[in-house]
């Protein structure tokens, strides 16, 4: 029976590497997506990935990816991850990121009872648990490397976490790119710090040498409910991030990571009222256009472009929603 099982997963697992392979040259990673708010799930998910306009000139593929579940009681995950643009097979490491950490962050969850019950780790516990599942992580995307002969530096690839609940959020990352909430009191706050070198635009992959790669996993907990929550690449922190703020003493510029107020704002409004009159199907596509040339740093941004939003709703029949 064991062999069985073990025989039947590892077939599953050629068929997503296969798949992956098939789409080599197709780019896949670009597209949205839209969970609605049902019986079952409070929370109303909305993401896309879109290439970059440079990007589209040259002919490249989006590497960007996303991807969001919802399992039970109110928790779910959403994933984006970025691709490194000097590496040139990174458009199969996201794709192949945001799936297998979905995958693996369900049955962590499973396994743990937390969504069941519906708690929440201690601190102490998800920074144990952070580490060990971007571990494997990095080895899903050894293998895939070894498997297809394929050098592990043309698979850079970030990646960023948020596991959502009614109670809270997990979330873990590697690199960069902007995760953030708002409680319910409507205040707002980063939920992670990106990894940024001493060159602009520089940061650290899935990849990273295992003998330092504890010291790179970002780890933390939001430890009340969340009203909604965001993550994003860094093709779009220009518009949705405050990165910088000007010291009214000595007029520099110090660095700042909190999410901009005024965008989200507008934006969680703006999806809500599309939930109420438009289809899952076109809000999804409504939210990739919006990226796609909605705003004007969106349209000269020449980097892909990935925005994940998660909105809870007070659904009544939710046994979690108050």
């Amino acid at each position: 029976m064991r062999k069985t099982i073990f025989h039947f997963l590892r077939k599953k697992k050629a068929l997503i590497l296969r798949r992956l392979l098939l789409n080599l040259n197709k780019n896949t990673n670009d597209r949205y997506s839209c969970i609605p708010v049902m019986d079952a799930n409070p929370w109303l998910i909305t993401g896309a990935s879109v290439t970059g306009n440079g990007h589209r000139k040259e002919g490249e593929l989006c590497q960007d990816a996303h991807y969001a579940q919802v399992w039970k009681n109110g928790w779910g995950v959403a994933i984006v991850s970025d691709g490194a643009g000097t590496a040139s097979k990174s458009h199969l490491t996201s794709a192949l990121l945001v799936k297998k950490a979905a995958e693996n962050a369900q049955g962590l969850v499973e396994r743990m009872g937390w969504a069941e019950e519906n708690v929440l780790p201690t601190r102490e516990q998800w920074a144990h648990h952070a580490i060990s599942f971007m571990h494997s992580m990095q080895k899903s995307v050894f293998s895939f490397a070894g498997l297809h002969a394929i050098d592990r530096a043309d698979l850079h690839a970030t990646l960023i976490v948020v596991i959502f609940s009614p109670i809270g959020l997990l979330v873990t990352h590697i690199g960069d790119g902007r995760a953030g909430c708002r409680d319910k009191q409507g205040n707002y706050h980063s939920l992670i710090t990106p990894w940024e070198g001493e060159q602009a635009g520089q940061t650290v992959f899935i990849t990273t040498d295992p003998v330092h790669f504890n010291k790179i996993v970002g780890i933390s907990m939001f430890d009340k409910p969340a009203d909604a929550f965001f993550i994003l690449t860094d093709g779009c922190e220009n518009v949705a991030w405050q990165t910088l703020n000007k010291n009214t003493e000595t007029g520099v510029f110090e660095k700042k990571n909190k999410p901009f107020q005024p965008f989200w704002e507008q934006t969680i409004r703006t999806i809500r009222n599309m939930h109420k009159t438009l289809s899952s199907e076109q809000t999804g596509r409504n939210w990739y256009n919006y990226l796609h040339g909605g705003h004007k740093a969106f349209v000269i941004e020449t980097d892909d472009k990935t925005m994940v939003t998660g909105i809870f709703t007070e659904n009544q029949n939710h046994p979690h929603a108050h």
